[in-house]
């Protein structure tokens, strides 16, 4: 059984590729023959053995911070990330930063294909939303990123072009033009926030109607943090489009944008010509003030330590006839799809142990749901599925399930999947092993299957603090997996339940009972 489980790797990942190649211009992450061996955890390193050199960080006079990774690939991903997410807008303005988001991804899309690279910025119908970071990507040729080619120079070399480096140069490069000049100069003009904002119904529905199980999840955040930060939707709630205007965006953006604020995170960049590229880029006009009114880390209301506080609980039914909504669905059935979570552990690394007992948990909850349900099919005409996730901040995190059915099945159906997760305080630790390595698996798909994923994971791993440094790095995290053992699957799932439990469901809801009549 072990080898067959290790036997998924390859597949997986080949599978990912595929999936993703339409939107990201993938490069496979050269994987190493051992994740789990001895090396320094602080530098963030990947073990010496694969030839590939250790993660690079540097904090600039600014208060910028550049992270880099070459892992050797033919394909580098670059991407700027300012700290003017959706958790720093104002509980009255929902959709603030999922607008900005859509505003930069639309920017960087344009930009791409003018120079016949494609810059991923999510699916069609949103960009990926994070919660604390608004970005921009571009995934390009490691040869053609930047002005000229430091990659072979010699540090003498290096000190020497840089010094020689100015302001304004005859030659630009992808990163000055697509994402460093994004850093200074917006990329928002009134007629595309208008667009933006007038298509946000019909973007919203596009994301309800085909992805509902998607939907259900990002409307669970809402529920589950009522009114605080992290309850900030990652969408644009159509309530509230008309009154993201150009200026509101641009006072977000002004107000949010600063040095301090920014990470820029590169994949197979050399990291000395990455930061040249950076300080080029901040020409003396575009360099923001001393009296910049910019918002400083720390300062701007929001603490990712007490993240677990804002956790409310709560229970939302959204009844709609999605059968007439959708004339062209099979048979005209109607469904329920419901998403349920509890509070979980997040993944600083102050608590990396119990981020990676959450992350069994979730592998184990999927296990679980294989082998103990059967309503997961390939028949679409049953309708019925449950799905576990996931979803990390920081200092928290949400773990539950999403299940989708015809009406008269879904009580059943969540009575019987909460039990199986209050059931599974004592697993056996043949299931915690499968688990585990389900885990492991899971994780380096997410994380590690093209350059652009890789290039996020980078930034997640700083933390979030401005004056931090301090990577967590793959192999922390795999080493923290493979010691889970019975006793921590206990320690989350007793998190799990020792808060209220939070639900959302939309679909066919008139039948569907309130879960706080069901004691939850």
């Amino acid at each position: 059984m072990f080898r067959r489980v290790l036997a998924l790797v390859p597949l997986l990942s080949a599978t990912a590729q595929v999936r993703l190649k339409h939107n990201s211009n993938p490069d496979p992450i050269p994987q190493p023959n051992s994740f789990l061996s001895d090396t320094n955890s602080q530098s963030g390193s990947i073990p010496s053995k694969t030839g590939v050199e250790s993660v690079q960080v540097t904090r600039l006079q600014d208060g910028a911070r550049i992270i880099s990774h070459d892992v050797g690939g033919a394909v580098a991903s670059i991407g700027a990330y300012i700290l003017a997410g959706p958790v720093f807008e104002s509980a009255n303005c929902p959709g603030l930063g999922a607008m900005l988001q859509s505003a930069f991804a639309m920017h960087g899309s344009k930009q791409a294909d003018l120079l016949g690279n494609r810059a991923a910025g999510g699916d069609g119908l949103y960009p990926r939303v994070h919660k604390y970071y608004i970005n921009l990507h571009v995934n390009c040729r490691r040869d053609e990123w930047h002005a000229y080619d430091l990659s072979h120079s010699t540090a003498e070399e290096r000190a020497k072009i840089k010094s020689k480096w100015v302001w304004s140069l005859p030659k630009t490069s992808p990163v000055r033009d697509i994402i460093m000049m994004s850093l200074t100069k917006p990329p928002l003009s009134e007629a595309e926030v208008n667009g933006l904002s007038s298509s946000a119904d019909a973007r919203l529905k596009e994301l309800r109607w085909q992805r509902p199980t998607e939907y259900a999840k990002l409307a669970l955040e809402r529920v589950a943090f009522y009114l605080e930060p992290l309850g900030s939707p990652r969408y644009v709630p159509v309530e509230n489009a008309p009154n993201l205007t150009f200026q509101v965006l641009r006072e977000h953006y002004d107000r949010y944008t600063a040095p301090p604020r920014i990470i820029i995170a590169g994949v197979n960049v050399d990291h000395d010509a990455l930061i040249i590229e950076y300080e080029n880029a901040l020409s003396k006009d575009s360099k923001p003030s001393a009296e910049s009114p910019s918002a400083p880390v720390g300062e701007d209301g929001v603490d990712i330590n007490t993240e677990a506080r804002q956790y409310t609980g709560g229970e939302l039914h959204d009844h709609e006839d999605r059968a007439k909504a959708i004339l062209t669905k099979p048979f005209m059935d109607t469904e329920t799809i419901c998403a349920v979570g509890w509070l979980a552990f997040g993944r600083t690394s102050t608590q990396l142990r119990r981020y990676a007992s959450s992350l069994v948990t979730k592998a184990l909850l999927d296990v679980v749901l294989t082998n103990d349900l059967r309503y997961n099919t390939d028949d679409a005409r049953a309708q019925s599925a449950v799905q576990a996730f996931y979803t990390t901040f920081y200092s928290a995190g949400l773990l539950g399930l999403t299940l989708t059915s015809r009406p008269e099945q879904a009580p059943k159906m969540f009575l019987d999947v909460v039990k199986l997760v209050q059931d599974m305080k004592n697993p056996s630790q043949e299931a915690v092993n499968v688990a585990k390595l389900n885990a492991r698996v899971s994780f380096l798909n997410e994380n590690t299957v093209n350059v652009q994923d890789y290039c996020d994971f980078l930034c997640n791993s700083l933390f979030s603090k401005s004056d931090s440094t301090m990577v967590i790095s793959l192999d922390e995290v795999l080493q923290a997996i493979e010691s889970v053992s019975i006793a921590d699957v206990k320690e989350v799932i007793d998190m799990m339940l020792s808060h209220p439990t939070s639900f959302y469901g939309h679909g066919e809801m008139l039948t569907f009972p309130s879960i706080r009549q069901l004691g939850l």
